[in-house]
């Protein structure tokens, strides 16, 4: 009878033949980066998918590195320090904070047939209000080693909330629902000329709406030149209020 540790040997064996450059990372970010004093800086999650693409199943596990991090780093997990930390889940299971490796059980490892793609890999990263990036590796790869598998690095960022600037004013054509700081880059397209009847001095790009009118005209009021008096010449007259008339 065979027993099943020659089993699984020769499993990690066909792996460690079939493994380098026949899996490849799916849907991965390089980059992502929160806002801190938010909801979505208490923990960042990213997964992405691992793919086989060789012609025999896959059996692998996850390796982690470090390769940058902030300071002040609560790696190995404490739960007291102040600093930030991760985690990662493989499989059903979500490893312990500051993990480098998955469990190398055979039973643990993650089985990938032929062509499948596996998405239960996800990275989470706890920022504490701990300003900075941080860049973590992941290989995923069979017993015998990182080399005979795939790697793929991210880097974490949390920004101080000052940094996001951009246009804050809901009425502009750039406006940026998530800045908070005004960097006065808010662009308001209109007439930019002062013989026109629907020039204001709000507008700060010119998009070739300019209206132009003659003493003659039948309906003075109709300041858009759209053939009605409305609510629209009132909000060309009062964005124009106060400017002088040369």
């Amino acid at each position: 009878m065979i027993s099943s540790r020659l089993i699984w040997a020769f499993i990690g064996c066909l792996a460690s033949l079939s493994a380098h450059a026949q899996v490849t990372i799916i849907d991965a970010a390089d980059y992502v980066a929160v806002i801190a004093e938010t909801p979505e800086a208490n923990e960042v999650s990213v997964g992405w998918g691992v793919t086989n693409l060789g012609g025999q199943t896959q059996y692998l596990m996850v390796t982690r590195t470090i390769e940058e991090s902030v300071e002040p780093w609560d790696c190995p997990y404490s739960g007291e320090a102040l600093g930030a930390y991760e985690r990662f889940c493989w499989g059903p299971i979500c490893y312990p904070f500051c993990s480098t490796t998955s469990s190398n059980s055979q039973g643990n490892l993650i089985a990938i047939a032929a062509g499948d793609t596996n998405w239960t890999f996800v990275a989470d990263y706890y920022p504490q209000n701990v300003i900075g990036s941080t860049e973590i590796t992941y290989c995923f790869h069979p017993l015998n080693g990182v080399l005979n598998g795939v790697c793929h690095s991210i880097t974490f960022e949390l920004l101080a909330a000052q940094e996001l600037a951009g246009c804050t004013y809901d009425n502009a054509t750039n406006y940026l629902p998530e800045a908070l700081q005004d960097d006065g880059s808010c662009v308001f397209p209109g007439c930019m000329d002062p013989m026109a009847l629907n020039y204001s001095t709000h507008f700060n790009s010119a998009d070739g709406s300019c209206l132009y009118g003659n003493d003659d005209s039948i309906c003075p009021a109709d300041v858009t030149g759209d053939g009605a008096v409305n609510v629209n010449d009132l909000l060309v007259l009062l964005g124009s209020f106060g400017a002088p008339c040369d």
